[in-house]
């Protein structure tokens, strides 16, 4: 029985999309596996120090965008656009000082509103643990979620369609850390689900996202000691969320927040006019239309 083309189209791609996913997993757990092995013999002394732990956390980034750069050049036979290196520095530090001002926003608007109380300075040293989990999560989940969960759903199903499932994939993915609820969840599919993906549609590029997503998370654990998606990561200034936590975010942290909701959906909803505006916006089977033409 021959496949219909379309079907055959998803079904290729769909394989591709696994793929790309296990293979980064699979390295990761590989780096992991080395840390483990060599541990008894070299890593004992340092494992806890914050420079073991910080090199660590580079060379897995490191080698999740290798990985992902070398599996679309020969598995998916094209340069990875998404990865250009000219763009690398401006957007990455563009995309971190956007991080930095939405969190810093949030932090304002709750202090003005008494949903959250400064204390102590912390001694800078504090930010390492903050800066080591920005990095990870800030390099893997975007290459994960917006370079090939949302890139390849876009290529088949078109840009909308892509933008929620990615959105809901990246938001529920976090259901499982602690002090998470439903709530939570579909709130980081909201606000960083879809302001993650309407960066990546503008630009085509995850350098964006990537400094978006590390200088959110800096910023919220390093510098303000705030829980990221519920974990504690210490940080410099000594922050107290209290009050109604679904406007101060609670135990989880400002993700958990009507406000950060709110403000980055509004963000968000800008950037994808802007898209809108510039024709980026891809339409169910354009690709495959594309390539059949």
């Amino acid at each position: 029985m021959k496949i219909p083309p379309k079907i055959k189209f998803v079904l290729v791609n769909t394989g591709i999309l696994i793929a790309g996913i296990l293979a980064i997993i699979i390295v990761q757990f590989f780096i992991e596996a080395i840390f483990a092995f060599l541990k008894p013999f070299v890593l004992s002394p340092f494992e806890s120090s914050v420079p073991f732990l910080l090199t660590k956390s580079i060379l897995m980034a490191l080698a999740a965008a290798t990985t992902y750069y070398f599996f679309v050049k020969y598995l998916e036979r094209r340069e990875p656009a998404e990865l250009s290196f000219p763009y690398l520095v401006k957007e990455t530090a563009a995309g971190t000082a956007l991080g930095f001002l939405m969190i810093t926003t949030v932090v304002i608007i709750l202090y003005l509103f008494d949903y959250l109380r400064f204390g102590e300075i912390n001694n800078f040293s504090e930010i390492y643990n903050g800066l080591r989990i920005a990095i990870l999560s800030g390099v893997v989940e975007e290459i994960l979620f917006r370079g090939l969960v949302f890139r390849l759903i876009q290529k088949m199903f078109g840009t909308w369609i892509a933008l929620i499932i990615s959105s809901l994939l990246f938001g529920f993915s976090h259901l499982a850390n602690p002090n998470a609820t439903l709530w939570s969840s579909t709130a980081i599919s909201i606000e960083a689900g879809l302001l993650l993906g309407s960066v990546y549609i503008l630009t085509n590029r995850l350098w964006i996202p990537i400094g978006l997503h590390f200088g959110w998370n800096l910023t919220q654990g390093g510098i303000f000691n705030i829980p990221v998606s519920g974990h504690d990561v210490g940080g410099i200034i000594q922050v107290r969320l209290i009050g109604n936590p679904f406007f101060s975010g609670g135990s989880f942290g400002l993700e958990n927040s009507a406000i950060a909701v709110i403000l980055c959906t509004v963000v968000a909803g800008v950037i994808l006019m802007r898209a809108v505006k510039a024709e980026k916006i891809i339409k169910p089977f354009d690709e495959y239309k594309r390539l059949t033409a």
